[in-house]
């Protein structure tokens, strides 16, 4: 398996494309270890030291290290992860496992989720070829996750609104 690795605008991010599918339907976001336990290639991922997160996209993985430490050190643990988990067959998502959206509320008109859904299968993965998803930490936003921010915005305020008029 030939795995080629991508730069992201976030240098604490890269992305390793396998070549072969990932996600057959939509992305998964694993911020640590405990948020892992429906994705053997995640939980895999996480067991190399210094990995941070880990985001599942179509084609590719985007796994994020840890401040200080280098690229050079992690890569061969990565690639190896990845090529192991590939060859035992394993799936990149348990069967039958659910993916929590966090964004989810109970009280989101028909409407509301549609709009959700379209932010998560459409925009997110834009924003995920650039190195993902805001951290999740409080603080300012920097210029490179400008759209992330937006992303969240536009989240926000469409679970506030009553759409009652909508058209299709």
């Amino acid at each position: 398996m030939f795995i080629q690795t991508q730069d992201t605008p976030n240098p604490a991010t890269l992305k390793f494309i396998p070549g072969v599918p990932v996600m057959a339907q939509g992305t998964a976001d694993f911020a640590d270890s405990d948020s892992a336990n429906t994705s053997p290639l995640a939980r895999r991922l996480f067991q190399v030291d210094g990995v941070t997160a880990v985001f599942l996209g179509a084609d590719f993985v985007a796994v994020t290290k840890a401040e200080g430490l280098d690229w050079f050190a992690l890569k061969p643990g990565i690639l190896a992860g990845i090529m192991e988990h590939y060859a035992s067959g394993m799936p990149v998502i348990e069967k039958d496992a659910e993916l929590a959206d966090p964004h989810a509320e109970d009280g989101d008109s028909d409407t509301v989720q549609q709009i959700k859904q379209l932010l998560d299968s459409r925009v997110r993965p834009a924003v995920a070829m650039d190195g993902g998803d805001r951290p999740k930490r409080p603080g300012p936003v920097k210029p490179k996750n400008a759209i992330a921010a937006a992303i969240q915005t536009i989240r926000r305020l469409v679970s506030q609104l009553e759409i009652d008029d909508i058209t299709t």
